[in-house]
């Protein structure tokens, strides 16, 4: 089973105060459909992008989500690590009442003053296009940033204007294809990635390391989203030598007329 198509992602972080965490109130997916979900762990991803040191034992968490308009459990006690199994993530496709849904912690640590940090995978109308199942025919773009500090935004790309995205790849080579020293993967987990398209943010604080997909069989399916790369950018936790390197990517496009 593959994963569904998605048009937004969106990265949560949720302080933690004691072992029943309540998900905060969040505009940006109220009456979304959300279709995957993901945690994050210490060992994926040591701080949150506000620096806090994240929850390392996600093996003892238990999510349950209220469905909407209803007050019904639609996922009750599920094991997170459930949700992502090497690329093959759950199939959720409910808009989910986040204030009256929650995680438990069952384990042993001591979880006070951490962070727990989600991806949610959804369904953004104001970006998604229709995908050309049948005949489908795609080109491969590259594209590639320069990080030059905490925050820093894509550059002006005439080619990639209007091209609905269907696939992002993110790949470590020494030397990228434009020339620059390119970012290695021992610098990644620390970075967040933002995409806009007409003021929307439909990619948002999300961790660059999900992109990185070379060894999943299943991987993300983007439903022809768009970039507004000039208002994109990727932000950094740390500014070392090491850090100020090109993060580069294959582009997957749609190529139907």
């Amino acid at each position: 089973m593959e994963n569904k198509l998605v048009s937004g992602m969106y990265g949560m972080e949720i302080p933690v105060v004691n072992n029943k965490i309540i998900f905060p109130f969040t505009p940006h997916l109220r009456n979304k459909r959300i279709k995957h979900i993901e945690f994050m762990n210490y060992t994926i991803m040591p701080k949150s992008p506000t620096n806090i040191t994240l929850v390392n034992d996600t093996t003892n968490m238990f999510l349950t989500l209220v469905n909407y308009g209803t007050s019904i459990q639609i996922v009750e006690h599920l094991n997170v690590g459930t949700l992502n199994n090497n690329g093959d993530r759950l199939f959720i496709n409910k808009v989910v009442d986040f204030e009256r849904s929650f995680i438990e912690y069952k384990g042993t640590e001591n979880i006070i003053g951490k962070s727990v940090f989600v991806v949610f995978y959804y369904d953004e109308p104001a970006v998604w296009s229709v995908i050309n199942t049948i005949n489908q025919r795609t080109i491969i773009r590259s594209l590639e940033l320069v990080l030059t500090g905490k925050k820093t935004y894509f550059a002006y790309d005439q080619e990639l204007i209007g091209k609905k995205v269907l696939s992002m790849l993110l790949l470590f080579p020494a030397v990228t294809p434009l020339g620059n020293a390119g970012l290695n993967s021992n610098y990644l987990n620390n970075k967040f990635i933002t995409l806009s398209y007409n003021n929307v943010e439909f990619i948002s604080n999300v961790p660059l390391q999900v992109f990185y997909q070379s060894l999943l069989y299943y991987q993300i399916r983007l439903q022809g989203i768009k970039f507004d790369l000039q208002k994109s950018f990727i932000t950094s936790l740390t500014e070392t030598v090491n850090d100020k390197k090109a993060v580069f990517f294959n582009l997957v496009i749609d190529d139907n007329k």
